[in-house]
């Protein structure tokens, strides 16, 4: 059965006939419904990567506006601890002054009041003769005790300083703080770039620093090897655990240094520069990991 669609344009001008087969309609029909399923299916797609996107691009700069306060209350930390350092160090001359004071003056008395030196009684005086001024100045408590109850204060506070200030310089140590490798030359920074294999655009989790074959990976922050292994993307890489709460990774390396379990400081040489993985040639990628989220690097590498 056949359908007729009769189009008549004008008055003047002949009707344009069209016979429509059912089984054209009903292809016409579902291609038309395919493609708007597409349509729509691809809306969703797009809108939820765009969604996805803004979400990260809010972690990440909630993650780096919490590490810059972080940065910002730590070192009004050791600006505080260094002040209450300078007070006590002249807390403690004051006391030594006191101290030399008192021992001169004690030195004194004794001359004075020495076994030869008793008063003698003068003719034609009556009454008693005095008590010799023989008494030690160890018995005037009062001064004694306050230099010595200045000195205890004065320690206890200065063990609860070094212990404060070792614990943030702890804190400090194991949070990056250096460069991985000799070289500071960033060739691709974190964030969306242009991936070098597909030409599409996608996220780098963090920076690839360019560097010759072979040169040394050293440690970001004192910290313990979590991990060490290989695998088709990632190539040979470490990745450390710090008690500052962050992980770093170093991927495509030529050879690794240390083992899992291993504690390491800053500085140390963990591995080597290479290109294994998925590498277009030798270089470091390096990543900084809070909370199993990567942040950016950027705010840990001094300028």
């Amino acid at each position: 059965m056949e359908h007729t669609v009769i189009w008549i344009r004008d008055a003047h001008r002949p009707a344009v006939r069209l016979r429509l087969r059912p089984s054209l309609l009903i292809g016409t029909l579902v291609l038309f419904l395919v493609l708007v399923l597409v349509a729509a299916v691809l809306s969703v797609l797009c809108y939820r990567l765009w969604s996805d996107r803004q979400q990260l691009e809010r972690t990440l700069e909630e993650e780096t506006a919490r590490f810059h306060r972080s940065s910002a209350e730590q070192m009004r930390r050791i600006e505080q601890l260094e002040a209450e350092m300078a007070q006590l160090s002249r807390q403690a001359e004051e006391i030594g002054r006191r101290i030399a004071e008192m021992e001169k003056l004690e030195t004194s008395l004794r001359s004075i009041t020495g076994p030869n030196s008793r008063l003698q009684a003068g003719s034609g005086q009556g009454g008693p003769e005095p008590e010799p001024a023989t008494a030690p100045i160890g018995e005037a408590p009062e001064a004694g005790g306050s230099i010595e109850t200045d000195y205890d204060a004065f320690a206890r506070r200065t063990r609860d300083l070094s212990d404060r200030l070792a614990s943030a310089l702890h804190l400090l140590r194991s949070t990056p703080h250096r460069w991985p490798t000799d070289s500071r030359d960033v060739s691709s920074p974190f964030g969306y770039r242009k991936d070098p294999f597909t030409g599409r655009k996608t996220f780098h989790t963090g920076v690839d620093i360019a560097a010759s074959f072979g040169d040394p990976v050293y440690a970001t922050a004192d910290g313990r090897v979590a991990e060490t292994g290989s695998d088709r993307v990632r190539g040979r890489f470490v990745v450390l655990d710090h008690k500052s709460g962050l992980q770093t990774a170093y991927l495509h390396l030529s050879r690794i240094a240390v083992a899992e379990g291993d504690s390491v400081a800053a500085g140390d040489v963990i591995g080597f520069v290479g290109s294994t993985g998925r590498s277009t040639g030798p270089h470091l990628h390096y990543e900084v990991m809070r909370d199993g989220w990567v942040v950016d690097p950027n705010p840990y590498l001094p300028d």
